[in-house]
C-alpha cells in the first residue's frame, strides 16, 4: 500500500488528470515555461530557489483559499 505524505490529501479515485498528477510529482511540470521562469528569476535576477518556491506555494495556497471560500 502506498503512503501519502502528511497533510497531503489523497488523490480522488477518478480525477481526469490522475496519471499526469503522479508524473508531475515525480518529474516536475510539463509546461516548460515554469522551469524557464524559475531559471530566469534565479539566474538573471539572482533570486534564491527557496524564495521562488515560497512564492509558488503562497500563490497556490491563496488560490485554494479562494476556491474553498466559494464552495
Amino acid at each position: 500500500m502506498r503512503e501519502h505524505k502528511k497533510n497531503t490529501p489523497a488523490m480522488p479515485p477518478h480525477h481526469p488528470d490522475q496519471h499526469e498528477l503522479i508524473d508531475w510529482a515525480m518529474y516536475g511540470p510539463k509546461d516548460r515555461r515554469i522551469e524557464h521562469l524559475v531559471r530566469q528569476l534565479a539566474f538573471e535576477h539572482g533570486l534564491r530557489l527557496r524564495d521562488i518556491e515560497t512564492w509558488i506555494v503562497t500563490a497556490l495556497e491563496e488560490k485554494l483559499v479562494e476556491l474553498n471560500r466559494n464552495d
